[in-house]
């Protein structure tokens, strides 16, 4: 599986995810998904390689008429390769920017950091790179 088919498949089932979990995407005509990824800071290049990939991801479903019929948008936040940053990038994308679901954050001690937040929300995130054992037993459903 090619790395643009591992992204587009788990874009697809993070959206399918905000669209089954979530109450107000059913009546917005776009799916948001939140994506915090390190594009500054001392990781930057492999957190640009992820959010482009992501963007790939996001113009092809959306070729493809999108999600259930709705538009994908992502909304892109810099963690600036910092877990404290990671975790004031997520609270303002579940906040403000009320997205229903997450991709992120690069590595382990970035996700872990945000894990918190994400269980305070409720708000579900496809973990794409990050390979802690604490991430799948720390009791995030």
């Amino acid at each position: 599986m090619t790395i643009r088919t591992k992204l587009i498949t788990n874009l697809t089932a993070a959206g399918f995810a905000a669209v089954a979990l979530a109450g107000t995407a059913d009546a917005q005509q776009t799916v948001k998904i939140g994506v915090t990824q390190p594009l500054t800071g001392a990781v930057a290049a492999s957190g640009n390689y992820v959010t482009n990939g992501a963007r790939i991801a996001e113009a092809v479903l959306n070729e493809q008429g999108g999600l259930l019929g709705k538009k994908v948008e992502l909304v892109i936040e810099d963690n600036k390769s910092n877990p404290t940053e990671a975790v004031a990038t997520a609270e303002k994308l579940i906040v403000r920017d009320k997205v229903p679901v997450m991709m992120g954050a690069w590595s382990s001690t970035y996700t872990l950091a945000i894990m918190p937040k994400l269980i305070e929300y409720g708000v579900p995130m496809l973990v794409e790179t990050s390979s802690s054992g604490k991430i799948t037993v720390s009791g995030n459903p």
